[in-house]
């Protein structure tokens, strides 16, 4: 383990990832600290994680989470990082995630990606399964983008599962598929709502229903299907 390296930038969120302590992690307050301290980082082998969902970053109040994270994205993919990146982000994180995702995959920086945090509900059953020693469902999907992402950053995209993917595609309707275009376009369920002029709750049932027919367990999940769907369209 030692021989793998983690940067965590979490502001003031470290709770919900104390699996990662066997990991040994740098951690960051800000996203500015990670990157004055970028020299130090080992290239070798390991990943920077930043926290979506933390709160304000003090040494930069004047600028959102997402703005702050996106200025330290641009400079890492500028400068080639040297380590695949993984956000981790609740449900109101969500579109920023998916813009930021898209916009280094835009600059043909494959090693970005998002994991969606456990909701609420969820966190009791968390809970009970770190008190036995395992590994959480928020866990298990950072350490599965963890390698999804270190490949992706040395190697193009290519899913295998292309037919299974053009075929959940083929499902949706003509609604569901404007709907599935605004959601990966970092639009939220209250803005895709009134673009439609339908309530959230209708939004949400297309949502649930792009995901029951993509076969896809969260809008992560969805995102990466979309854009490997969309890189292997574009070699073709």
């Amino acid at each position: 383990m030692a021989k793998f390296s983690v940067s965590f930038v979490h502001g003031r969120n470290q709770a919900d990832l104390a699996f990662l302590k066997k990991f040994e992690p740098k951690s960051y307050a800000t996203c500015m600290e990670f990157y004055h301290n970028l020299k130090t980082v080992d290239g070798k082998a390991g990943v920077l994680i930043i926290d979506l969902g933390c709160r304000l970053l003090p040494s930069c109040n004047f600028l959102s989470i997402g703005q702050q994270i996106e200025s330290l994205l641009e400079k890492l993919i500028a400068e080639r990082f040297p380590l695949p990146i993984i956000l981790l982000a609740h449900r109101t994180n969500y579109p920023t995630a998916i813009q930021l995702v898209r916009k280094a995959w835009d600059a043909e920086f494959y090693g970005v990606d998002f994991v969606c945090k456990s909701t609420r509900g969820q966190r009791a059953a968390t809970r009970a399964t770190a008190r036995l020693g395992g590994e959480t469902e928020t866990e298990e999907k950072i350490l599965e983008a963890i390698s999804r992402a270190s490949d992706h950053y040395y190697n193009k995209p290519h899913n295998i599962h292309i037919d299974e993917i053009e075929v959940g595609f083929s499902r949706l309707t003509e609604r569901q598929l404007f709907v599935l275009d605004r959601i990966m376009n970092g639009k939220s369920s209250s803005e895709i709502g009134q673009e439609l002029g339908i309530s959230v709750k209708t939004v949400e049932a297309h949502r649930m229903g792009i995901k029951d027919k993509t076969r896809t367990d969260d809008v992560a999940d969805l995102l990466r299907m979309y854009l490997d769907f969309n890189e292997l369209q574009a070699t073709e």
